[in-house]
């Protein structure tokens, strides 16, 4: 009786143990493949729209090193500088293009702008930044477009709005 018992547990544990090495069916990889999907279809464009923010943080940084090094350089030179070379301020170009400065004479102020490489992509926003002074007083406008692609222009004044609908960042 004991060699049966024996026996009837062996096959037990034998039964079981093919069942483990059976490996996957194909409607449970499927499933698999299914849920996945989903989940990454959820998660990229947050992904892509972070990725934006972070090219964007880059663009706001840049320009207001610039903002800051013109009122440096006028302070010194009673002009707006018209390249970044003079302002000695370190342009990265990975993910936007800044154009030359637009400096003006009367009233005294400059423009610059960031172009997005890749706005429709990464949802990377245009900047542009007017820096002015009146009466020796600084001013800075940062604008930010409205839209992924739009373009946006500060204003000719420090208490004018962005061109385009653009947002006054600062």
């Amino acid at each position: 009786m004991h060699a049966l018992l024996k026996l009837a547990l062996r096959k037990e544990i034998d039964a079981h143990q093919s069942l483990a090495c059976r490996g996957f069916t194909l409607i449970e990889l499927i499933v698999v493949i299914i849920i996945l999907g989903v989940l990454s279809s959820i998660a990229l464009p947050t992904l892509v729209r972070h990725v934006g923010k972070a090219k964007e943080a880059e663009a706001t940084q840049f320009l207001s090193s610039v903002g800051f090094a013109q009122q440096g350089y006028f302070f010194e030179a009673r002009q707006f500088a018209t390249d970044y070379a003079t302002l000695g301020v370190a342009m990265p170009s990975k993910y936007y293009d800044f154009l030359p400065p637009n400096t003006s004479i009367s009233p005294p102020r400059t423009k610059s702008t960031a172009l997005s490489r890749d706005s429709g992509l990464t949802g990377a926003r245009h900047y542009s930044l007017g820096v002015y002074y009146n009466m020796d007083t600084y001013s800075i406008v940062l604008c930010q477009g409205s839209v992924p692609g739009a373009l946006t222009e500060a204003p000719d004044d420090p208490s004018g709005s962005c061109s385009n609908g653009g947002t006054n960042v600062f």
